[in-house]
């Protein structure tokens, strides 16, 4: 993948000028799963604040979309994704993939649908950077600064305007999150790409070996969804997830995973048109610094708890 990234770089790369400065964190209680619900296969290291059972909160209901007004006729719709549990990277040859490991996520949360537009970035009031230029196709040339800017001034209207759950914020999935969803959430069936075992059906991708994207990205939600209804997460553009690119720890049983604490490069997830059908993998993993913006870049957001509020108990007896 490196000199494929390299070649991209050259050809449509270039370091973000406008870096957006770091984020105030919102409070609010968050829906708890503490250990006695966990089970004994689980471990803690992340879970939420028992104290916040006290709240009744908007809960994802399967089915029922969430969705937000960005313009006069422009919506974007978010899919429910129940709280499960999932078996995370691969046995693959690829060490970023490994070990495999069970995990964890106690809360219910909203994934949008298709990454994000051009026309929905930009009314937002932001300037439309893509290298490919229609309104339906996702945006790129996006920085994860850029990318969490944009959850920030979402959430920062939404909730003047009183339209936020208590608690929840529009944010970029954790790593955890992302592939959790990319695999069907509880209704995932193993496949190997988002929603199939044919990459045909559910990507546009590139690569030395061929594909289908004519190098070039496609407009979103014209390849099937997954099971939950989520499309593009395999190939059209990478995705920003907002972890630190890290090993997976060699411990099983992970709640909540937020990645490392600290890092120099941040999470891509999902493929793209450029590259081949072995980076579209649900369990596929990539990176960049955050300050670099690419045209096969680009990004989904959540609704849900921020994890900046997620407790770091000790870890409960397993038993």
């Amino acid at each position: 993948m490196g000199r494929i990234r390299q070649l991209m770089r050259m050809a449509f790369g270039r370091s973000s000028r406008g870096r957006a400065r770091g984020e105030k964190g919102f409070g609010g209680r968050i829906p708890f799963a503490g250990p006695e619900e966990i089970g004994p296969k689980f471990r803690g290291e992340d879970y939420y604040a028992p104290e916040a059972a006290e709240k009744n909160l908007v809960d994802p209901v399967q089915g029922q979309l969430w969705r937000v007004r960005l313009g006069e006729d422009v919506t974007m719709e978010l899919v429910p994704v129940r709280a499960g549990k999932y078996r995370r990277g691969s046995r693959r040859w690829f060490a970023g993939e490994k070990p495999q490991h069970w995990v964890l996520i106690t809360h219910s949360f909203w994934m949008a649908k298709y990454p994000i537009t051009q026309r929905q970035y930009e009314l937002m009031g932001e300037e439309n950077p893509a290298h490919f230029r229609r309104e339906d196709r996702p945006v790129e040339m996006v920085s994860w600064y850029d990318a969490r800017a944009w959850c920030k001034k979402l959430t920062e209207r939404e909730r003047g305007e009183g339209r936020l759950p208590e608690g929840y914020v529009y944010r970029l999935p954790t790593e955890g999150e992302w592939e959790y969803a990319a695999r069907g959430g509880n209704f995932g069936q193993g496949y190997k790409y988002s929603g199939s075992n044919n990459i045909e059906d559910v990507a546009w991708y590139g690569g030395p070996m061929g594909g289908n994207s004519a190098y070039m990205s496609s407009p979103v939600g014209l390849k099937a969804p997954n099971k939950l209804g989520l499309y593009d997460m395999s190939g059209n553009v990478w995705e920003w997830c907002r972890d630190w690119q890290g090993d997976y720890p060699r411990t099983d049983g992970l709640v909540n995973p937020t990645g490392p604490k600290e890092g120099s490069h941040r999470l891509l997830r999902g493929g793209s048109w450029g590259y081949e059908a072995g980076c579209c993998l649900v369990s596929n993993r990539d990176g960049l610094t955050p300050e670099h913006v690419y045209a096969d870049v680009g990004f989904r957001v959540v609704l849900g708890p921020d994890p900046k509020f997620f407790k770091r108990p000790a870890r409960p007896n397993a038993g």
